[in-house]
């Protein structure tokens, strides 16, 4: 199993240190992984939806969050089984302020 790839945003105007919830990645031979990160330098509340395609599957979850600073938490832990190429798109919204895209994957 390789190791986690924390992945790059790809769309957004919301700096990288504003960005509460991140994606991190294992991908095997058969399956792939993705965990939500929530960790903030300030309390924050967001709303997020991550939606996977992976071959003819497509799944889609979410949730709300409340993010307190100097705590780190997986938000959702998701294996997706898939040789075939896959990709997926997260959205963050920030209570009060701007959302973000992530685009990830090894198809968009």
């Amino acid at each position: 199993m390789m190791p986690p790839i924390p992945v790059a945003l790809i769309a957004a105007e919301v700096p990288a240190d504003a960005q509460p919830i991140q994606a991190l990645i294992e991908r095997t031979r058969d399956s792939v992984r993705v965990r939500l990160i929530g960790s903030a330098r300030r309390s924050v509340d967001a709303t997020y939806t991550l939606t996977i395609t992976a071959g003819s599957n497509r799944t889609k979850q979410g949730g709300n969050a409340h993010l307190v600073p100097g705590i780190s938490v997986t938000l959702l832990d998701l294996t997706q089984s898939t040789a075939a190429q896959w990709g997926g798109v997260l959205d963050v919204q920030i209570a009060g302020g701007r959302g973000y895209r992530m685009v990830l994957g090894d198809v968009f």
